[in-house]
């Protein structure tokens, strides 16, 4: 993690350099600032450890907004449970100072956590959902309720049910 890190530090700096230098000086203007922070995110998309490829496997995808490509968050495993259509729900008890990630139905209908969802790692008994896990077995970690874990994967709105989510999970560690 500290290698992406430092990685991502010298690209920021050479985006800064090159902008500087195609302006002549270094006061660059406002486009140029909105141009330097874009490559920046996408190089910063490029490199955290997402799998993209497992938006393949996501029933019904549309029903999710993106918030953010890519995100990592801890906490503690509250409560977990097998879906229908083949996904470990999983309630987070987020960390101190995460709470920002929570929205209205995060509290009031998932007892305040976050959900994060692991997907085709069940047997799929929903018929709609079979096609996104039937080429797919995920063999992300499934921590036992009370562990405590740092989590990766997209970042999102679930627009059917009301609250935010990672979903899905590229991997989940546990963490002491």
């Amino acid at each position: 993690m500290m290698n992406k890190l430092f990685l991502l530090c010298i690209v920021t700096f050479l985006l800064f350099v090159a902008s500087c230098n195609q302006n002549g000086n270094t006061n660059s203007s406002s486009n140029n600032t909105d141009s330097v922070n874009t490559k920046v995110e996408s190089i910063r998309d490029t490199i955290l450890p997402c799998d993209a490829m497992l938006w393949e496997h996501v029933y019904h995808a549309s029903r999710l907004e993106v918030i953010e490509k890519c995100k990592k968050v801890t906490g503690v495993i509250y409560d977990k449970r097998r879906e229908k259509d083949g996904d470990w729900h999983i309630q987070l008890l987020l960390d101190a100072g995460q709470e920002n990630l929570l929205n209205d139905k995060n509290i009031s209908k998932q007892k305040g956590c976050l959900v994060i969802e692991a997907v085709c790692v069940n047997k799929v008994t929903q018929l709609d959902a079979i096609s996104s896990c039937e080429v797919f077995a995920n063999h992300v970690l499934i921590p036992s309720e009370g562990e405590h874990v740092s989590v990766i994967g997209s970042y999102v709105f679930d627009k059917q049910h009301g609250w935010n989510e990672i979903h899905p999970i590229t991997s989940i560690e546990i963490i002491n």
